[in-house]
């Protein structure tokens, strides 16, 4: 009767020890899948973001120093050369927006 009682006890713990590491592994597995859903979600959507405002602020202070050397520049030469400057820096303007745009945006942007 004792050995009984003791097999039982021996194949009780091992349960009780497998249910354990069953909860411990589906919550490991459970965070994992976070992780990788978290990760994907800052590669193709918050890097880009980045990428393409980074782009549009370069732009607009490239646009910004233009505009305002073309108030005071008097000379022709340095006028066409701003404002074919300042064309190009619009046009990366508009590429870091085409960037920017279509991706998703939090309440907050």
């Amino acid at each position: 009767m004792k050995n009984l009682r003791l097999s039982v006890k021996l194949i009780g713990g091992f349960l009780i020890v497998a249910l354990i590491t069953l909860g411990v592994g589906f919550f490991g597995w459970k965070g994992v899948s976070q992780t990788d859903e978290a990760l994907k979600e800052v590669a193709q959507v918050r890097l880009p973001s980045i990428l393409g405002l980074g782009i549009l602020n370069e732009a607009q202070t490239a646009i910004h120093r233009y505009e305002r050397t073309l108030v005071y520049e008097k000379d022709p030469e340095i006028v066409k050369r701003q404002f074919t400057q300042l064309e190009d820096s619009w046009k990366d303007a508009d590429r870091g927006w085409k960037i920017y745009e279509p991706l998703p945006q939090t309440c907050a942007e």
